[in-house]
């Protein structure tokens, strides 16, 4: 309760339908309440996953994929030259989302860290 959020740069939380969605911690810890009721501090320090509710805290991606201190477009171009591509999850850095393909949920995580 308290404010539950439907989509984030396009991937939609299947509310209802499944436990994974769209999850926020704060300061490592998931909170009992929605985002719409929680009071932010100074120093506080707030991120969103996607994940499954009651979980643990999702492990960071690191999408710097050309090690230059900052995830922006250069991630993302070196993303684009590997989609489409397929394997076992997880088997490249490209496969940030670990499904086993380089495609729009890869470039959406990257994204998120942008």
């Amino acid at each position: 309760t308290g404010g539950y959020v439907e989509s984030m740069y396009g991937q939609a939380s299947p509310w209802g339908e499944r436990y994974d969605g769209w999850i926020y911690y704060v300061n490592g810890v998931m909170p009992s309440y929605g985002c719409g009721v929680y009071t932010v501090y100074d120093g506080d320090t707030i991120n969103w996953y996607w994940g499954t509710m009651g979980g643990p805290e999702p492990i960071v991606v690191d999408c710097d994929f050309n090690d230059d201190g900052n995830v922006n477009i250069s991630d993302l171009i070196l993303l684009g030259q590997h989609y489409g591509q397929t394997g076992t999850p997880g088997w490249i850095i490209y496969d940030v989302y670990e499904d086993g393909v380089i495609d729009d949920l890869d470039a959406d995580v990257v994204a998120l860290y942008m």
